[in-house]
């Protein structure tokens, strides 16, 4: 290999880290084999040894801190009863659509019992729905509304409280939906059941029945009897007993009036299909009249009522 002068030697790489660190063992070796002049000769050589590793290594800065990109731990708070109660509320908001399925799926369920029980599961909700909202003022921060809505909008409350605890409303509104169509599916079945499990009088007890029911006193001296053959043309009737000893009356005739919106029409061209149903306590001294059908529709309550007193009760008001 062809050997270089000093002039022309090629330099070499060396690492400042390596140099320095050997210039420092070098100097550490010379102060073991040499004594010490003085104590500040070893006290400047150890200080310079010291002050190389802390500026080179930077692993220290002057103290015994670490520095580390581990982020810390964060306690996160959590409303425990709050959950709970989300829980409850959860119970509360099935209670009622399980007694509507039951409902519908029953052919012994009474509109009675249904309506009781729906008052009942109705002031469970009401109960638990108020209780939470209080609970949110007093575990979490201040909405008078959530009690509000409790107290009044209970229904819809569940999608406030979503709002509070920031939540998705989407299963609340499935809740809803499913609520609405279980109830109204539930209300029509059992009326339905009640209608065909009522036992009919047999003819002689209807007489008796239908006897008192006619000669019942209205107002300006009228009858039952005069007022409904007013309107109502071929008359006939069907008598059930509740289980209690009440009745109820079906009147069945061709009425001369028919539903118009919010109107009423009355003319003796009109040959409709009507329906009547009285209710009669057991002493068969008042009535109430539960429901109007014309041609197969059920009237609405209000409609129901307009008939019965514009064309029943004073038909030349119209």
């Amino acid at each position: 290999m062809e050997e270089l002068n000093h002039n022309n030697e090629k330099p070499k790489l060396k690492l400042k880290l390596v140099d320095d660190a050997n210039n420092a063992a070098n100097t550490v070796q010379s102060s073991r084999d040499t004594v010490p002049e003085s104590s500040s000769q070893d006290e400047f050589i150890g200080n310079r040894y010291s002050g190389y590793i802390q500026q080179e290594a930077g692993a220290y800065q002057g103290t015994d801190t670490y520095y580390t990109d581990t982020p810390a731990y964060t306690k996160i708070k959590t409303n425990k009863l709050g959950g709970i109660m989300g829980i409850v509320l959860w119970v509360a908001l099935l209670i009622p659509i399980i007694i509507f399925a039951i409902a519908f799926f029953s052919s012994m369920m009474t509109y009675d019992s249904l309506r009781g029980i729906i008052s009942l599961s109705s002031s469970i909700l009401w109960i638990v729905c108020l209780a939470d909202a209080i609970i949110y003022n007093v575990t979490e921060e201040r909405r008078i509304r959530l009690i509000v809505v409790a107290v009044l909008l209970t229904l819809i409350y569940p999608f406030f409280r979503c709002s509070a605890y920031q939540g998705s409303s989407g299963k609340y509104w499935l809740w809803l939906v499913v609520f609405l169509v279980a109830l109204f599916g539930s209300v029509s079945k059992t009326m339905q059941n009640q209608q065909a499990n009522l036992p009919q009088l047999s003819e002689q007890e209807s007489r008796t029945i239908i006897s008192h029911f006619e000669q019942l006193p209205l107002e300006n001296s009228k009858t039952m009897d005069s007022v409904i053959s007013a309107s109502l043309k071929n008359i006939y009737y069907q008598i059930y007993e509740y289980t209690d000893g009440s009745y109820e009356v079906q009147v069945i005739g061709l009425g001369n009036f028919k539903p118009d919106g919010t109107m009423i029409e009355i003319s003796s061209d009109y040959t409709n299909n009507t329906v009547m149903v009285f209710e009669l306590p057991s002493t068969m001294d008042s009535y109430k009249l539960t429901s109007i059908y014309v041609n197969g529709k059920r009237v609405s309550k209000a409609g129901r009522q307009t008939i019965w007193d514009s064309v029943f009760l004073n038909p030349n008001n119209l």
